[in-house]
């Protein structure tokens, strides 16, 4: 029997204390830090920060560790990082 595996992240909103968990798309790698946009039962495309860098878990140890059922989980849908411009100096000495 084969074990399905899941992508997850545990994040934190703006001014809240208590953190949740997000499933990834598989093309997404997520860093401690990295702003998201998540999909919550209050609103669509709220921001969060994460707390953890995205990770795979089987889905049985996702509801052992984290009580959580896979297919109820919100998913990231979006994510923001910044972005450094570095302008060339031309001012002559």
């Amino acid at each position: 029997m084969s074990v399905k595996t899941i992508k997850i992240v545990t994040v934190k909103h703006p001014g809240m204390n208590v953190p949740f968990t997000f499933k990834v798309p598989e093309t997404l790698d997520l860093c401690v830090g990295d702003r998201v946009l998540v999909n919550t039962k209050k609103a669509q495309c709220e921001m969060a920060r994460c707390i953890t860098p995205s990770f795979k878990i089987d889905e049985p140890v996702l509801m052992d560790l984290y009580g959580l059922n896979a297919d109820k989980l919100m998913p990231v849908v979006g994510f923001l990082r910044p972005i450094m411009y570095v302008f060339e100096n031309t001012e002559k000495d």
